[in-house]
């Protein structure tokens, strides 16, 4: 499997994209203080997990297709528990997609 690396840029663009922040701001420190304020650690440190869970070594366990936007909206959730009333209308699901 070849790996689907995504730099922290990539991935704080995207981490604030799907919380919906549509347009950023032009310093990157606001953008930053968005993203670990959402997601709650830097989106250096979550660019090294993501790397880290499509390793070959972990077999079973790798993640052969993985989506930024769901490993994202995973970290939000796990920073952020909310009920299946709020996450549908933060992420647009119903809850039979929940």
């Amino acid at each position: 499997m070849v790996l689907r690396l995504i730099s922290a840029d990539e991935l704080r663009e995207v981490g604030l994209y799907v919380i919906g922040y549509v347009t950023t701001s032009t310093q990157p420190s606001i953008n930053e203080e968005r993203f670990c304020a959402c997601f709650g650690a830097s989106a250096k440190a979550y660019a090294a997990i993501w790397r880290d869970i499509q390793r070959e070594e972990l077999g079973e366990s790798q993640i052969v297709t993985p989506k930024a936007e769901m490993f994202l909206i995973t970290l939000y959730w796990l920073k952020a528990y909310q009920t299946a009333t709020r996450m549908e209308a933060i992420f647009g699901w119903t809850k039979k997609t929940i």
